[in-house]
């Protein structure tokens, strides 16, 4: 099939011939360097280690996922010539190439996403092929979670082949670049009709039970028990969740294109669990499927999935506050014991979203001691014995170094989500920060509500949010200072390019 995606200048800003030298080409590259950091959001953080980190992956950034270059793989383009790729040095979509490209749409760098959304827009067909084979549909779309560059599968691992959140979470991904650039014509000819085909393979999927609630008889959740016969269950709250939130983006969609939404979305969301649960009433936790806890370590939060990255879950609901702290207290203490590199970065998001910046910063600054090597490269495996047994062994020499891109892409997404975030709509600042830092402000962040954001924080206290809108958008902000006399969310409707800056209310006369 012909998927694979248009030829593109690798890695070379300049589109010159790959070794070619000449003062026109090196003057060219400075230029496109200059313009790069110029665009990128200003951050002045107490955190040393932290700001080391940022300014190092954003220049990896720029080489991994370049405008004019090829997507980005596991390893990018600094792949060893010593010996075979780890994994192919494919794509994985189960969490690799997400957290591979999570910087760039807060770092203002929508462009750098073009490359992957060509390449998967190239697959349509080979998509539609996948779907109706697994589910017997014209009108789906299913992406596995290991390829090549033509879409086609990379590794055979009969549970990655039938995880359907890959889909959505790359559904996810177009509708974030829309949020972030107001892009409509992509939005109706491209990320809609990709979800609206991710959907209706969870439709097809769906059966109803004898309580009359729909559900979801055959699931995964991520890498839990590998390729094993029972690595599978009713009900996984990875999918539960991947299909909530394309019935919640499908229907964003159709209201902002002054449509009406589809009938049967609404009965998904009526019918189909929200996630699966065990323990008895009022001490429920998040389980894997129906009827198996997280009974683990393991290195796929896809369980808290609904924190991030689909967001469905509301850490300002008290019930659902007390559902996921309850879940949050298992997860720690099953431990980190079988956690990959990657997997710290996703948890600081997850400290960022349940306003936890004293662990949001301890394991981002665990990630940089634990899984970066001497030339601060990001490794799969830890590089030393005694905090993950994923990968490493007591023998001396024992594993080769892996290194992979996307851990080091994600410590970056986390710095950026720490400071500024969206959850259900409602703006965040410094919610994902420690008291700690008391003095810290950044410039210019982009966001999925559809503006730059920029805040300061003096002596512990915020003393400005300024908003400025890429897109006609209302925005929801959390008020980030205590007894906040104009509510604890301040509402404000923006017309593009428009600016609004908040700062401490007046104390009261």
């Amino acid at each position: 099939r012909k998927s694979r995606a248009e030829p593109a200048h690798a890695g070379d800003p300049t589109g010159t011939r790959v070794g070619a030298r000449s003062p026109r080409s090196d003057a060219a590259t400075a230029v496109w360097w200059t313009a790069y950091w110029a665009r990128l959001p200003r951050l002045s953080l107490p955190n040393a280690r932290l700001a080391a980190l940022l300014r190092h992956g954003l220049y990896k950034l720029a080489g991994l996922t370049h405008p004019r270059g090829v997507p980005a793989t596991l390893q990018g383009p600094w792949v060893e010539d010593t010996r075979r790729p780890p994994w192919n040095g494919d794509y994985h979509f189960n969490v690799n190439v997400q957290l591979a490209y999570a910087p760039a749409l807060p770092a203002g760098l929508p462009d750098h996403l073009e490359p992957l959304l060509r390449m998967i827009d190239g697959w349509a067909p080979l998509l539609r092929d996948n779907a109706h084979a697994f589910v017997g549909i014209d009108d789906g779309v299913l992406l596995q979670h290991a390829t090549d560059d033509r879409g086609e599968t990379s590794l055979l691992f009969w549970t990655g082949a039938i995880d359907h959140a890959c889909t959505a979470w790359v559904g996810l991904m177009m509708y974030q670049h829309w949020q972030y650039t107001g892009d409509d014509a992509r939005l109706r000819e491209r990320t809609r009709p990709f979800l609206r085909g991710a959907l209706r393979v969870f439709e097809e999927m769906l059966v109803p039970g004898p309580d009359g609630r729909l559900a979801l008889p055959v699931g995964v959740s991520p890498e839990y028990r590998g390729a094993a016969p029972d690595a599978w269950g009713r009900d996984a709250t990875f999918q539960l969740v991947a299909c909530h939130w394309l019935v919640e983006a499908l229907t964003e969609i159709a209201a902002h294109l002054g449509e009406p939404p589809e009938p049967r979305w609404a009965d998904i969301t009526a019918r189909l669990p929200r996630h699966s649960l065990h323990g008895e009433p009022g001490k429920e936790q998040i389980a894997l499927w129906s009827g198996l806890p997280v009974g683990e370590s393991h290195r796929h939060h896809s369980h808290l999935g609904g924190l991030w990255p689909f967001g469905t879950l509301d850490y300002a609901v008290p019930s659902e506050r007390a559902l996921i702290r309850r879940t949050l207290d298992t997860w720690t203490t099953l431990g980190m014991g079988k956690w990959a590199g990657w997997s710290l970065p996703w948890a600081a998001m997850i400290h960022a979203r349940t306003d936890n910046g004293v662990m949001t910063e301890a394991v981002l600054e665990l990630w940089e001691r634990v899984f970066t090597n001497e030339g601060r490269a990001s490794l799969h495996d830890p590089v030393a014995p005694g905090f993950t047994r994923i990968g490493r062994k007591w023998e001396p020499g024992a594993g080769d170094e892996i290194m992979q891109m996307e851990a080091g892409m994600g410590a970056v997404a986390a710095i950026y989500d720490a400071l500024v975030h969206v959850r259900r709509g409602v703006l965040h600042v410094f919610a994902g920060v420690p008291d700690a830092w008391r003095d810290v402000s950044f410039e210019d962040i982009h966001t999925e509500a559809g503006v730059r954001v920029s805040a300061r924080r003096e002596a512990g206290i915020v003393t400005r949010v300024r908003l400025v809108a890429v897109r006609a958008t209302t925005v929801r902000l959390a008020s980030p200072w205590a007894d906040d006399p104009r509510g604890p969310v301040l509402t404000t409707v923006l017309a593009a390019g428009q600016t609004v800056e908040f700062g401490s209310p007046a104390p009261p006369s």
